[in-house]
This record gives C-alpha cells, sequence and structure tokens, in this order.
C-alpha cells in the first residue's frame, strides 16, 4: 500500500510538473498575445495617420486639378500664344486626376487594412482573455496536483509508520509465540518429572497389613512409616534440587 501511495504521489508530482510547464507556456503565450495586441494597436494607429496622409493627397490633386483647369481656361483665352501652355496644362490636370485616383484607391485600402487590423486586434484581445483564462485553469490545476502530491507523501509516511508499528507488534507476537513454547516444554518436562516421581513413590510404597496382634506388628509399623516419610522427603527434595539432592537423601537406605 505504501508504494501504491508512493507511485501515486510520484504521478501527481510528475502532473504537478507538466501543469507547471503548462503554465509556464501559457504565460510565454499570454506575453506575445499581448505584444500582439499592442503591435496591431500601433497598425491601427499608423493606419490612420496614413488615411490622414492620404486625404491630403487627395485635397493637392484635386487642388492641381483646379489649377490645370483655370490654366487651360487662360491658356485658351491667350489664343495661339497660350496652345503650348494648354498642352501643359492638360498633361498637369490628367496627372492631378491619376493621382486623385490613385490617391481614392489608396485610402480605400487603407481603411479595409484598417478594418481588417480592428478585428484581428478584437479577436487577439479575445484569445488574450481565453488564454488568461486557460492560465488561471493551469495555475489551479498545478495548485491541486502539488496538494495531492503532498498529502500523498504525508500518507505514504503514515503508513510507513503503520508498518513500522505492525512489524513491531509482529516481533511482539513471535516473542511471546516463543515464550509459549518454553513455557509447554517446561510443563512438560514437569509432567515429566511429576510421573517419575510417582513411579519412584510406588516402588517404595508399602501397604501396612493389620494383624489382631497389635503389640507385634506395632514395630513393623514404625518402621514402614519412617521408610514412607524418608521417601517423600526425598521425593520433595528432588522436585526442589535436582537428582543430585535426591541421591543424598537415598544414601540413608
Amino acid at each position: 500500500l505504501a508504494t501504491t501511495v508512493l507511485s501515486s504521489a510520484q504521478k501527481a508530482q510528475d502532473a504537478s510538473d507538466v501543469a507547471s510547464t503548462v503554465t509556464r507556456t501559457a504565460e510565454e503565450s499570454g506575453a506575445v498575445m499581448h505584444q500582439a495586441t499592442e503591435a496591431m494597436e500601433r497598425i491601427t494607429t499608423s493606419s490612420g495617420k496614413i488615411s490622414n496622409i492620404i486625404g491630403l493627397i487627395d485635397d493637392i490633386a484635386f487642388q492641381t486639378n483646379l489649377l490645370a483647369l483655370n490654366a487651360s481656361v487662360e491658356a485658351a483665352r491667350a489664343g495661339e500664344a497660350g496652345k503650348g501652355f494648354a498642352v501643359v496644362a492638360v498633361e498637369v490636370r490628367r496627372l492631378a486626376q491619376s493621382a486623385a485616383e490613385a490617391s481614392s484607391e489608396v485610402k480605400v485600402l487603407i481603411e479595409q487594412s484598417g478594418t481588417e487590423v480592428k478585428g484581428g486586434s478584437r479577436l487577439v484581445a479575445e484569445a488574450a482573455t481565453k488564454l488568461q483564462a486557460m492560465l488561471s485553469a493551469a495555475r489551479n490545476s498545478n495548485a491541486l496536483m502539488d496538494g495531492i502530491a503532498r498529502d500523498s507523501r504525508e500518507q505514504a509516511n503514515s503508513i510507513e509508520e503503520v508498518n513500522a508499528a505492525v512489524r513491531q507488534m509482529d516481533e511482539m507476537t513471535q516473542h511471546n509465540a516463543a515464550l509459549v513454547e518454553e513455557t509447554n516444554a517446561a510443563i512438560e518436562q514437569t509432567e515429566a518429572q511429576a510421573v517419575e516421581l510417582d513411579r519412584i513413590v510406588d516402588v517404595f510404597r508399602v501397604e501396612e497389613e493389620e494383624t489382631p496382634v497389635r503389640a507385634q506388628a506395632e514395630a513393623p509399623r514404625t518402621g514402614i512409616r519412617g521408610l514412607q516419610d524418608r521417601v517423600r522427603s526425598a521425593a520433595a527434595t528432588y522436585l526442589s534440587h535436582g537428582n543430585a539432592a535426591v541421591k543424598e537423601d537415598w544414601s540413608q537406605f
């Protein structure tokens, strides 16, 4: 279980690292989006300035066209002397008209470009907003992964402590089992010694026979009782001190 929890903690840490990488990437993408938005705004500003310049060029072309028209009128009044100037005035007027047409086309293109730039700026702003939301979600996910990894490590430590306690209890149980085995062996040995003692006592047990004459039997009964007392004493000594003490008591016989 501890290994499984540690594995889960490692996986959570790996996921946290991936989330951190995603967070950093999202932050970098957000910075790029911000720069793109600023670039779009600068393009929009430049497009407005270009439109103003195109409008100025259009005004100049219009005024040039008027001047060329007036020059043509004056050349016509001058007659033969103004024919050469009339040709120049016509060319100037044609150039003015061409410049006006070109400036009008450029103005239309600039206006279209400005519209596209505004649309692009709006899309970039929306993308930046969504990316910011993704960044917030990635940060929250990273925080959750860090919390899961931390909790998993704490659980693994707790499980390791429980395992240590279980191992200690197992050692104590085995020790108690060994003590029980030793106690059982001692009991069996004591029972064997008791059986042996009963056998020894049975060897020296003498049954008293009752006779009609008490005077004749008094002396033998006294000897038998003394023998029984010595046997009991030897048995008690055997139980207390072993064979060596019994040997000393039996030396009296």
